[in-house]
């Protein structure tokens, strides 16, 4: 198994999206590349022409875990290698197999300026100002490009997709006069298992991370 970034205009992949692919097999084990079968939007797999020049080839490329799994946090940004043969799979670097649908691709659909990751660092979350080809990132007040794996991503827990802010719902209040039950807060840092969300005096306050649930 390959993954694809698409380059083209068609209408059955998106611009930027990185796809799993599986090359042609010249025989039982012998790759070859007249042509790969690529997974589309829809689910549906289509051969594609790699000579079509629509395609960028990657041996590696970067995922969010989006449900959890194993030893790894939501949100976490990790190295996936290859997937396996019934596309149910992805394995992840230095880890191992893990299910298909608690990850997601990270490509240019869904690393963009403006978005705000959490720096794992500091537990600041910040404001991406720019990026690479190889989905690197800068943030605000940075001067470096730094690694994905050095982020967090915000993940809803209600359908588990990447969301560009880090908003939360507040499910407890208890003790807590300047927050109301359901509300939307933003979340400002995480550390260990703290959240600080501006309440709404708009002023940050420390929480137990089990008041809120990430997403709207």
């Amino acid at each position: 198994m390959i993954f694809c970034r698409y380059a083209g205009v068609g209408k059955e992949f998106t611009l930027g999206k990185v796809y799993p692919a599986r090359p042609e097999m010249n025989g039982t084990s012998t790759v070859g590349f007249d042509f790969v079968e690529v997974i589309n939007d829809d689910g549906d797999t289509i051969r594609e022409r790699p000579e079509d020049g629509n395609w960028e080839f990657l041996d590696e490329v970067y995922a969010v875990v989006v449900e959890p799994v194993r030893e790894r946090e939501v949100g976490e940004v990790v190295i996936v290698s290859d997937m396996s043969a019934d596309a149910t799979m992805f394995f992840i670097k230095g880890s191992g197999l893990f299910r298909r649908d608690s990850l997601a691709l990270l490509d240019k659909t869904n690393v963009f300026l403006g978005m705000i990751v959490m720096d794992v660092s500091t537990g600041f979350w910040v404001p991406v100002r720019r990026t690479d080809e190889c989905l690197w990132v800068m943030v605000s007040e940075g001067s470096v490009m730094r690694s994905p794996e050095e982020f967090r991503f915000a993940v809803a827990e209600s359908d588990h997709e990447i969301i560009t802010e880090p908003i939360a719902r507040c499910v407890d209040v208890t003790g807590y006069p300047n927050l109301i039950l359901n509300n939307l807060y933003r979340v400002q840092r995480i550390w260990e298992e703290i959240w600080v969300v501006i309440d709404d005096e708009g002023l940050p306050v420390d929480c137990d991370a089990g008041r809120f649930r990430m997403g709207s």
